[in-house]
C-alpha cells in the first residue's frame, strides 16, 4: 500500500527543486516511491544520472508510469478518457503557473521544470497516445504497434533527452528508433501476443539501426535515456534480474554508449 501523500506545494519560480522544502521533497518522494514500485528499469536508469537531473527524470518517468496505468485501471473506456483529460488539463495548469489540480508528478513536476514549453508537445502525444489502450482494438501488424510506441515511448525518451536541445535530425530518429526498439522487446509479448517472432526480429533490426547515431547524442540527453541500453535483455523473451539490468547499466554508463 503506497504511502499518504498530502498537497502542501506551491510552485517556485526557479525551476529548480528546492530540496529544503518540505512539500517539495514530499512530491519528489512520492514519485520516487512510486516509479521503484512500478517500473524498475527507468527507476534504476534514473540513479545513473546526475544529482541535478535525477528529480526530473524521476517526476517524468513517474509521470508516464501513472498515466500509462489508467487503460488497466477502469472497466469503460469513457472513464479512461476522462482521467486522461485529467492529466492534459493537470500538465497544462502546471505549465500556466498554476497547480489546480494538484498531483505528486505534477507538483514535483512543476518545481524541477518539467512543463517548460518545449517539453508539451511531447507530453501530450504521450498521454494521448494512452486513449488506445482503452478499447478493443488489436495491434493488426508489427508496424501499427511500433507505430503507436513511436507516439508514447518514443515521446517519453525525447521528452527525457530533451530532444529539442542541440539534437541532429539524425540523432533524433535514432532515439526514436532506440525508444520503439525497447518497448518492442519490453512489451510487445503482452500488446500482441500474436506478433511475438516478428516483433522479436523489428526490436533487433530498429536496435541496429539506431546503434549507428546513438552515439552523436549529447552526455545530457544519454544520460536521460540509459535505461534504453535494456532492451537487448528483454529481446530473448525472459524478464532480466535486477542485477542485470544494473550491470548493463554501469556498463551504459561507464562507457558512454547506449545500444539498445
Amino acid at each position: 500500500m503506497r504511502a499518504p501523500y498530502v498537497s502542501r506545494m506551491t510552485q517556485g519560480s526557479t525551476g529548480q527543486v528546492d530540496n529544503k522544502a518540505p512539500a517539495a521533497f514530499d512530491a519528489l518522494a512520492y514519485c520516487e516511491r512510486t516509479l521503484r514500485a512500478g517500473d524498475e528499469d527507468r527507476w534504476l536508469s534514473a540513479q545513473f544520472a546526475s544529482a541535478a537531473a535525477r528529480p526530473r527524470l524521476i517526476t517524468l518517468f513517474a509521470l508516464y508510469h501513472e498515466i500509462g496505468r489508467i487503460p488497466t485501471l477502469v472497466r469503460e473506456a469513457p472513464l479512461g478518457e476522462i482521467r486522461l483529460q485529467w492529466w492534459r488539463e493537470a500538465v497544462d495548469a502546471a505549465a500556466a503557473g498554476g497547480l489546480r489540480r494538484a498531483h505528486p508528478a505534477i507538483e514535483a513536476g512543476a518545481a524541477c521544470g518539467l512543463f517548460e514549453a518545449a517539453a508539451m508537445a511531447r507530453l501530450h502525444q504521450l498521454i494521448d497516445a494512452q486513449a488506445r489502450l482503452l478499447y478493443d482494438d488489436p495491434f493488426s501488424s508489427v508496424e501499427d504497434l511500433a507505430g503507436w510506441l513511436a507516439r508514447c515511448e518514443g515521446a517519453l525518451a525525447a521528452a527525457a533527452a530533451r530532444a529539442w536541445e542541440g539534437l541532429t535530425p539524425e540523432a533524433g530518429l535514432a532515439l526514436e528508433k532506440a525508444a520503439v526498439a525497447y518497448g518492442l522487446a519490453r512489451r510487445g509479448r503482452v500488446l500482441a501476443p500474436t506478433l511475438a517472432g516478428p516483433l522479436a526480429e523489428r526490436a533487433a533490426e530498429l536496435a541496429a539501426e539506431a546503434r549507428k547515431r546513438l552515439g552523436e547524442l549529447p552526455e545530457a540527453a544519454a544520460a536521460g535515456t540509459r535505461y534504453l541500453c535494456l532492451a537487448r535483455l528483454y529481446r530473448g523473451g525472459r524478464k532480466p534480474s535486477g542485477l542485470s539490468k544494473r550491470l548493463r547499466l554501469f556498463w551504459a554508463t561507464a562507457t558512454g554508449r547506449i545500444e539498445a
